[in-house]
């Protein structure tokens, strides 16, 4: 066996090449082979340069929220950013511009008294698909509690976070926080 090192359009890289008694070693199938891989990536880079997505936002305002006697939706009115602009502030929801890999994350703060509990889903097309809670067994003290979840959303698709049970509270410090981005198209 012998090394070739030969360098491509944006990348080097060594051929190993293996000689057995009749065979003669293929240098150009395999520098052809690595070629058409990078062009692949290449085209791949490309198509996911289309769609940006990512959103983070807060709640936007100071004081306690909930508690609510159902599940309410949490209606993040303070955009730190919103690339592609598929977090919509006036109702809460995430629309999915494209068929793809997504990664969320939810934190709460909370100011819990002795047996409290404070509890929020993330959901995806009205199905909970990850919880963040907290309970508090001993006394007053303030609490946060996040989650996060990679999904696999069609074109369309909505997520929404809702305060399941308990109170929230924020302030300037915005403490409370959904955010989300793309993290490949398919």
């Amino acid at each position: 066996m012998w090394n070739l090192w030969t360098r491509t359009k944006h990348t080097s890289f060594i051929v190993n090449v293996t000689k057995g008694q009749d065979d003669k070693p293929d240098i150009g199938a395999e520098l052809k082979e690595h070629e058409q891989k990078e062009e692949t990536q290449g085209s791949v880079i490309t198509e996911n340069k289309g769609y940006n997505v990512a959103f983070s936002v807060t709640l936007g305002y100071s004081g306690y929220y909930g508690p609510f006697s159902m599940p309410t939706a949490l209606v993040y009115r303070d955009i730190i950013t919103n690339v592609g602009n598929s977090y919509n502030p006036s109702n809460g929801f995430f629309t999915a511009p494209v068929r793809g890999v997504y990664f969320f994350t939810i934190r709460m703060f909370a100011i819990l008294n002795q047996g409290g509990y404070v509890r929020a889903s993330l959901n995806h097309n009205g199905v909970t698909k990850m919880v963040a809670e907290k309970y508090q067994p001993a006394t007053l003290i303030e609490q946060y509690t996040d989650n996060s979840v990679t999904l696999l959303l069609e074109k369309s698709d909505t997520i929404i976070v809702n305060l399941d049970a308990g109170k929230i509270y924020d302030d300037k410090e915005k403490r409370n926080a959904f955010t989300g981005f793309l993290l490949f198209p398919m």
